[in-house]
């Protein structure tokens, strides 16, 4: 029997129909009960402020605080790290030995939280809304290194974000943790309260601060806390259209019409640069600007390199905020061929050396920025796209746009051209590569 033919009044009557069931189940309830009320941390302007939410968190580590639950939020907090330490660790932990803003002896800065405790020392920093700036990471890794305090000690080094992201910079191994899993741990350590009326008080002041991290930091469907994670996790199998058609990001339009002229310049430029392009015609994902692509040179370097080696190069056009369009190289998979992998790593790094340029190393990848990270106005680029005719905006001409995204074009194929003159040098056994 032929499949009858939905029409699309009759999809969007059964999306309303469905939108207004979900709305009246038990678990969307809960979850505005989750999520609804007055809050004190709001009042006070806590939403993105990192310094408040490290002096919270430093009272939910402090053995000795009012919550009465000892080193139960600690332990909660560094389980969710994967992040094994001793008894002994914690019992040595003292409010003493919890830090703040702790400040390094020889000037490399502060880290948002310290915690020190039988020989080992676990460094936090906190990102609730704010990048990495240059070198940062890397400033505390030396900072705690060379603090005579801390000598002979063992070193731990946590990222924590509203989504658990891992960092960009640094040279050691930082530990991704969200917000997300700040709640859960909150609510284990919970179960260790004691009773009486502080107690009863925290538990209240706790109730505010997990809604507020739940309506304003945490960004990340996957990175919920595990309760309302599976209130939602019920809400998407009972109501799937409802919430496939609520979870839809709604990018703005600047964004959108940006991306799809680099994409189209990129596509202009494909066949005569050897271009590749990633994603739907170089746009990957839904939010912001994000237009990747690699090269068919550094395909054929890599294969000189090591035959069975894939390219770990990607370049990006993205913006890294409201304000600009900056152009990165990414090199991921460092543990993976290690050859072709050390030898294409070091030549960034000479290359970042020849035009000082800082160096984004982490465990897994490498940052080469392009343009000398200049990039240009977002604002500047649309103005233009908006004014523009409609042959030229059809063409995708933008002289902004396409003189920006030639030059880094231009830049990467001399970075290239010079990369491979040097690994012809190496595989022919000559010096100074």
């Amino acid at each position: 029997m032929r499949k009858k033919t939905v029409t699309e009044e009759e999809r969007q009557c059964a999306l309303r129909n469905q939108l207004s069931d979900m709305a009246k189940s038990a678990e969307f309830i809960r979850l505005q009960e989750m999520l609804e009320g007055i809050n004190f941390f709001e009042l006070c302007g806590m939403n993105n402020q990192e310094t408040k939410h490290s002096y919270f968190l430093l009272n939910l580590f402090d053995v000795k605080g009012k919550h009465g639950w000892g080193d139960a939020f600690a332990r909660e907090f560094f389980k969710k790290a994967n992040l094994p330490l001793t008894d002994a660790f914690y019992k040595d932990l003292k409010t003493d030995s919890i830090r703040r803003e702790y400040q390094f002896a020889k000037g490399d800065g502060q880290v948002d939280l310290l915690l020190f405790a039988d020989q080992t020392v676990v460094l936090i920093e906190n990102k609730v809304d704010s990048t990495e700036s240059d070198n940062q990471l890397a400033k505390y890794e030396n900072g705690i290194e060379i603090d005579e305090r801390f000598k002979d000690y063992q070193f731990h080094h946590i990222f924590l974000t509203k989504a658990g992201q891992p960092p960009k910079t640094g040279k050691k191994k930082w530990i991704p943790v969200s917000y997300g899993d700040v709640i859960d741990a909150i609510l284990e350590a919970q179960k260790q309260m004691g009773s009486g009326k502080e107690a009863e008080e925290y538990k209240i002041i706790l109730e505010h601060y997990i809604k507020l991290l739940r309506r304003k930091i945490i960004m990340n469907i996957t990175d919920l806390d595990k309760e309302t994670k599976a209130l939602y996790l019920q809400l998407k199998k009972d109501f799937p259209e409802a919430i496939d058609f609520l979870s839809k990001p709604f990018v703005e339009d600047k964004y959108i019409i940006i991306r799809e002229k680099i994409a189209e310049i990129l596509q202009q430029e494909a066949a005569r640069r050897g271009l590749k392009l990633k994603g739907k015609g170089g746009i990957v994902g839904d939010k912001g600007i994000r237009v990747q692509f690699q090269t068919q040179k550094m395909d054929e370097m890599i294969h000189k390199l090591s035959p069975d080696s894939e390219n770990p190069i990607i370049y990006e056009f993205s913006n890294d905020s409201d304000k600009k369009i900056e152009a990165y190289a990414f090199r991921r998979k460092l543990k993976e061929h290690i050859f072709a992998h050390s030898t294409l790593l070091d030549l960034c790094r000479k290359h970042e050396a020849s035009v000082n340029h800082t160096v984004r190393s982490g465990e897994d990848s490498h940052v080469l920025e392009l343009c000398d990270k200049k990039g240009i106005e977002i604002k500047t680029v649309y103005e233009q796209i908006l004014s523009a005719s409609e042959d030229t905006v059809a063409s995708g001409d933008n002289s902004i746009l396409r003189e920006f995204v030639n030059s880094v074009l231009n830049e990467i194929e001399d970075i290239e051209n010079d990369f491979e003159r040097k690994i012809d040098a190496l595989l022919k056994g000559e010096p100074h590569v």
